[in-house]
């Protein structure tokens, strides 16, 4: 990986750490009047140093290493975006179960999605999926 895409890659995870902490700033400052907030603080809270270290690891392994896998980005990405996930699940849930159970849906579709293509096109790059 090059650095380029090592910044878009960077980018992107950023947002969704900034959209994260913005939860959390949300959910702290209104947590009487939003279900499941105690749950919610505590899983964003334990995905925050997971995925500040995404970029760290990402950084090292990818660019600097120049190697594709590594077991520790894979638990950081883990331990960081499954607990996160599951808050903003908690978060909608508050609002409406329906929501959040399409919410789950979709998250799970587009993943299986993602690894297809990503599949296919590591085996097959002249394929269009």
């Amino acid at each position: 990986m090059n650095k380029t895409e090592h910044e878009r890659g960077s980018k992107i995870i950023n947002a969704y750490i900034a959209f994260v902490l913005s939860l959390l700033l949300a959910i702290t400052f209104e947590n009487d009047s939003i279900k499941y907030s105690v749950y919610i603080i505590s899983l964003i809270t334990i995905s925050l140093p997971s995925l500040i270290a995404i970029n760290f690891l990402d950084y090292i392994i990818r660019v600097k290493q120049k190697r594709k896998n590594s077991i520790f980005r894979g638990l950081a990405a883990f331990l960081g975006f499954i607990p996160s996930l599951i808050a903003i699940i908690l978060f909608v849930a508050s609002f409406s179960i329906i929501a959040s159970i399409i919410f789950t849906i979709l998250i799970l579709f587009w993943i299986i999605i993602l690894d297809i293509v990503t599949y296919i096109g590591f085996k097959d790059e002249s394929n269009d999926i």
